[in-house]
């Protein structure tokens, strides 16, 4: 993995290379000749993978920002959909790079064959490794490695807390010592503590030092057997003797296999060495070990590499809903856009003066909304101003709403236009009339949804008030 992540450093680097004049004096002109510009060309050919289609992205941009320059705007948006890709690019594999060169492949495992013991006072350190044959695989076994013992001091309350855990871990998987039908877990010493622990078979044939279960022996009733685990610490020993019932059981060849292993460690842990030798031969076939890892850094690239993933389709579906939110909006401003047009036509100003009124009092929307019906009213007053005919501009103030309503009112404002003033109140009257049923079709369907999102709550108080009502009603029933 230590060449693929280099690799791709130097692929990101390549690529800054051969782009570094792609359309350069375009980015000149609109960043300026500034030193931190001087990626900008490769993040803008990389930004193109972005927008396949360019005329659908232009109109797209023109009705986000109607009173932008579309070619600047299209190339801003390319530069910094491809500073964000190369820069991903760049931050997953250098991220891969470090991990590879910081975690190590080795382990605690050595040679596939030992472990180096730490002095910890007895405490234990598990491992989780795997074993490894010509046909045997057992995965996930837990090597439990104690450290060099260490001096310690008489202390009574270590015995009572060793023969808790004793009786605590014993069991192994079996759900109590009354009925054991699996190998039990003789432990060789209590965690946290220099305690040792060692076992007296002698009252138990049944039972074996590894804790496994002579099942042949077993009648299928099952019998009793008596065992007793002698705790040593400081000099000093206590005794503890438990009694279980055990029942006969199956084991498969990687089970027997797996408690040889374990029995193999328990033996290991007995001792005092400076090195913990791992099993060589495990039911006569020859195995070697290898550790498994908690964090890799192949885990750590894939998971940054989908975040990536993530946030590049949530940037390039972004467009879509602001075009979904600019729809939305111009379809709810239309009722009010109307009634204000009316009230000015009313009043004695033609179309063109109504329109630069409304720009010139607009409402203020909330931070960071635009009001497109305004800035669609803006681009059409400056079309108006540069010279094109007010029949051209406001078909195109229709066409660029894009929503039917504002076509049909563009339509009427052309009208208004070739007839002159004559019969302009009776279409202005309709329009106001048709934008009135509309308010009410909106805030009717704003009532309908409120409804629908009230329907969960309304539900558990629902859950609840019935919940009071039944639950005593059983209550009592039991009295």
């Amino acid at each position: 993995m230590f060449w693929i992540y280099t690799a791709g450093v130097l692929s990101g680097f390549i690529v800054l290379i051969v782009f570094r004049n792609y359309r350069k004096e375009e980015i000149k002109s609109i960043y300026g000749e500034e030193k931190r510009y001087r990626c900008y060309p490769c993040f803008l050919r990389t930004g193109t993978l972005f927008h396949r289609d360019i005329k659908k992205d232009k109109a797209m941009l023109r009705d986000l920002y109607p009173m932008g320059n579309t070619n600047e705007l299209l190339i801003r948006t390319q530069v910094r959909n491809g500073q964000w890709l190369l820069l991903s690019w760049f931050g997953v594999h250098l991220l891969g790079l470090a991990l590879t060169i910081v975690i190590k492949d080795s382990g605690a495992i050595y040679d596939g064959r030992y472990i180096l013991r730490e002095s910890d006072d007895g405490t234990l350190t598990t491992i989780m490794a795997s074993a490894h044959g010509e046909s045997l695989n057992i995965a996930d076994i837990p090597v439990e490695v104690r450290g060099k013992l260490a001096e310690g001091e008489e202390r009574e309350k270590l015995f009572e807390l060793g023969k808790t855990y004793v009786l605590k871990e014993i069991s192994g998987n079996n759900a109590s010592l009354e009925h054991v039908q699996y190998p039990l877990n003789f432990v060789t010493d209590v965690p946290d503590t220099s305690m040792t622990v060692s076992w007296d078979l002698d009252m138990a044939p049944l039972v074996m030092p590894d804790g496994s279960i002579e099942v042949s022996q077993v009648p299928e009733s099952g019998t009793s057997q008596e065992i007793k685990a002698i705790l040593n610490y400081g000099g000093e020993q206590r005794v503890l003797e438990i009694l279980l019932k055990v029942f006969p059981e199956t084991k498969t060849d990687n089970e027997k296999a797996y408690d040889e292993i374990l029995s193999e460690i328990r033996l290991q842990n007995e001792g005092n060495s400076d090195v913990f030798k791992l099993p060589e031969i495990v039911q006569g076939e020859k195995v070697y070990w290898t550790e498994r890892k908690k964090y890799t850094a192949e885990k750590t690239v894939a998971a940054a590499a989908m975040i990536v993933c993530i946030v590049i389709v949530y940037r390039t579906g972004e467009k879509k809903r602001k075009i979904s939110i600019r729809s939305e909006q111009m379809i709810k401003s239309y009722p009010k856009f109307i009634h204000k047009l009316v009230l000015l036509t009313g009043a004695g100003l033609n179309i063109r003066h109504a329109l630069q009124t409304m720009s010139e009092n607009q409402s203020v929307l909330q931070k960071g909304e635009t009001d497109y019906v305004n800035e669609e009213v803006k681009v059409t007053l400056k079309m108006m101003a540069q010279g094109v005919p007010e029949i051209q501009a406001y078909e195109m103030f229709g066409r660029h709403c894009g929503d039917r309503y504002f076509v049909k009112l563009s339509v009427m404002m052309i009208q208004c236009v070739k007839k002159g003033a004559a019969g302009m109140n009776e279409l202005m009257s309709g329009m106001a009339d048709e934008a009135m049923m509309i308010q009410r079709d909106q805030i009717r369907q704003k009532s309908e949804r409120a409804g629908t999102k009230l329907l969960m709550p309304m539900g558990m108080l629902l859950t609840v008030v019935f919940m009071i009502l039944v639950v005593p009603a059983f209550l009592s029933m039991n009295l």
